[in-house]
């Protein structure tokens, strides 16, 4: 069973930086690495302060904007909508903002 998004704290990405993840989106498998997190100063409708988290996907990665399926290791399976940032030689970089 997940845990709601609107009940993880940035913390619980931030432990995992340098971990891949399993993923998966438009039945596709695949790792996303956590690279950073990022605590916004602003306030949202959460309980805990809000986030980004930044991952990042194989370099053949053709995926857009949309929900990706994250296995975390404590929350378990999160469907999490996120946004390609850039491309570059490491892979393609994604944030998925919690607020």
């Amino acid at each position: 069973m997940s845990t709601p998004l609107d009940q993880i704290p940035a913390e619980d990405f931030t432990a995992l930086i340098g971990q891949a993840l399993a993923a998966e989106a438009a039945d596709r498998g695949f790792a996303l690495s956590v690279e950073s997190t990022e605590v916004s100063p602003h306030p949202t409708g959460r309980a805990l302060p809000g986030f980004a988290v930044r991952l990042r996907g194989p370099a053949g990665l053709e995926l857009g904007q949309g929900v990706y399926a994250i296995e975390h290791p404590q929350h378990g399976r999160l469907e999490v909508f996120m946004t390609p940032i850039r491309r570059d030689a490491s892979g393609m970089l994604l944030e998925a903002v919690f607020n």
